[in-house]
């Protein structure tokens, strides 16, 4: 009887033993599992990061060049190449004055007032004939430029003349430089830290070039 229940006893044992290791075995199991996961999805992320900085840089278009729209200006004071036919030339800003009335009224007495709301704005201009024809003057602009501002382009008074030195009306073949005043022209007052120059149009207002002026 005895022995029958010391054998029952040692049975029941190995029993518990077996059901408790097992259970230990599957609540370890349970827990080492998140870990893993953890790994593994930073290790994804990891990668998509690498795929993504390594990723080729989109190349710039002809939209985003300096100069070639008003959103994407010349700096202020920085040199472009600017091409027109077979001539290129370089150009750059020198000198900007806003509120330039007294500047511009000393430059010529017919030149007006501005109007109401409006101030003039001169602006000096840098030109370097690169590239062109030899036995053809190339002959600076005395127009074809305007201001960006307020959402609209504002523009010059009739027969408004820029002070000396002159940048328009020079003939010059390749080699010269030449630097001076374009024509005045008028921007709104409350809008003068926000002026776009855009130079250079022909009669079909196209082939301009835009300057920043700050």
């Amino acid at each position: 009887m005895f022995k029958k229940l010391g054998i029952g006893c040692l049975g029941l044992i190995g029993i518990l033993v077996v059901v408790g290791i097992v259970a230990s075995a599957a609540g370890g199991s349970k827990t080492a599992s998140a870990p893993v996961a953890s790994a593994t999805s930073g290790s994804g992320s990891a990668a998509a990061e690498a795929t993504k900085s390594g990723a080729p840089a989109a190349k710039p278009t002809e939209a985003t060049k300096p100069g070639s729209s008003r959103t994407a200006p010349a700096p202020f004071g920085q040199a472009i190449t600017l091409t027109q036919g077979n001539r290129s030339f370089e150009v750059q800003i020198l000198e900007v004055q806003r509120n330039a009335t007294a500047l511009v009224k000393k430059a010529n007495m017919l030149n007006s007032d501005p109007k109401e709301g409006m101030a003039y704005v001169a602006i000096k201009l840098r030109l370097a004939y690169l590239k062109g024809p030899e036995d053809k003057p190339y002959k600076t602009p005395s127009s074809g430029e305007s201001l960006f501002a307020k959402s609209r382009m504002w523009g010059s008074e009739v027969l408004s003349v820029p002070p000396d030195p002159k940048f328009g009306g020079s003939d010059i073949f390749p080699g010269a430089t030449v630097e001076g005043w374009i024509t005045p022209l008028q921007a709104p007052k409350d809008a003068m830290d926000e002026v776009v120059l855009s130079w250079g149009k022909d009669l079909l207002g196209s082939g301009e070039t835009w300057f920043a002026l700050k």
